[in-house]
């Protein structure tokens, strides 16, 4: 089978969750299928998915989905592949998630004109109706979800082979470890890390982190802005001015690890979809992972065999809960295990890569013509 990936912005930094499923995706679809990928970002970058590529320059977001369209019209006539695996990305309701939903369309329609079958693969959807989306394509597929029944689904799953079991943190102080993947440097941004994906509830915590002698680490890309850096660095000190604090723009999965004793994942905005990629990896280096209690994130819990979870924008809470962790070695080694356990066996990319095959070896595919 000729297979066609059409991925818009596939360029660095590579720590993002869409970005790594597409490359695992593509390295364990090789074994199978021919894989060719079309995508947006620097041409003069090197291209790290494990198969044959397009990549051209874009000067500005507006010239993104136009190109994208143009390089996927000339593969699909010079190559001529079996099929589509489209995975937009963004914002796909109100005026804002127009662009994405008509490009959506575009790709599927055109691939329906060559009698081509098109995937449009979702990894994550920030609001809006499925109903909506699934009128813009023929075959939408989404993450499992027991709330959604009938659509089709593949695990967004991570290459666990590539997360080695972390040792124990050589650093004497107990460290906790934030992150989220923003590199936008604009103030509005920095706001969301606050107060979306919940930093604000460790800043609001870090007077019992200080007093218990905790390290905090929060990697951000966009504090590369030293006045955004200045910002954050600022509202933790005002809240404890001796905590011991590293803040980085950057760092590596899973080599990051090897440095914490927990993962904080606060989120605090429900999502339509979202399997965030960085708690997978976490639980599969060993790491224990604390989320707030959204329930998008519940089932990662599996009610607490799996993770902790604390309140979400309750600090006090969120302090009690890392407290009785770290205070347990043995049920935080169980709760490690189970989780390594657990996306081992729901959430590696061989399950991904199964599910997806099955879709497309289906001859019979049931398909929405919106």
């Amino acid at each position: 089978m000729k297979l066609l990936i059409v991925a818009p912005e596939i360029s660095p930094p590579w720590t993002e969750g869409r970005k790594k499923l597409v490359f695992d995706l593509a390295e364990t679809l090789t074994k199978f299928c021919t894989i060719r990928l079309i995508t947006t970002g620097d041409e003069n970058e090197q291209l790290r998915a494990p198969c044959s590529g397009y990549r051209k320059k874009i000067s500005s977001k507006w010239q993104k989905l136009f190109i994208l369209h143009e390089a996927m019209n000339k593969e699909l006539l010079d190559r001529r592949p079996d099929a589509v695996c489209h995975f937009p990305f963004g914002t796909f309701h109100g005026l804002k998630g127009l662009a994405n939903r008509w490009s959506i369309r575009y790709v599927d329609r055109r691939c329906q004109k060559l009698g081509l079958r098109c995937l449009t693969i979702l990894y994550s959807i920030t609001k809006g109706s499925i109903h909506t989306l699934k009128k813009n394509t023929r075959e939408l597929v989404l993450a499992p979800d027991k709330n959604l029944p009938g659509l089709k689904n593949v695990v967004m799953g991570i290459n666990t082979s590539k997360i080695p079991h972390m040792l124990s943190n050589p650093h004497k102080k107990p460290t906790l470890l934030f992150m989220a993947g923003l590199q936008e440097t604009r103030r509005n941004m920095l706001h969301h890390v606050l107060n979306e994906r919940g930093l604000a509830d460790v800043i609001e915590a870090c007077p019992f982190f200080g007093k218990a002698g905790l390290r905090v680490i929060a990697a951000i890309p966009l504090l590369k802005d030293r006045t955004l850096r200045n910002e954050l660095r600022q509202r933790f000190f005002e809240k404890c001015p001796d905590l011991d604090l590293d803040l980085r723009t950057e760092v590596t999965i899973p080599e990051i690890f090897h440095e914490v004793d927990i993962y904080i994942f606060p989120y605090r905005v429900e999502l339509t979809q979202f399997i965030p990629t960085s708690i997978l990896e976490a639980m599969a280096a060993g790491i224990p992972v604390v989320l707030s209690d959204l329930q998008m994130l519940s089932p990662l819990a599996n009610d607490g065999k799996t993770a902790y979870q604390y309140r979400r924008c309750d600090a006090n809470h969120l302090w009690k809960v890392i407290q009785s962790a770290l205070a347990d070695d043995h049920g935080r080694r169980e709760i490690c295990f189970r989780a390594r356990e657990f996306v081992e066996t729901e959430w590696s990319i061989d399950r991904s890569v199964q599910d997806l095959l099955g879709i497309l070896n289906d001859q019979n595919p049931q398909v929405f013509d919106g």
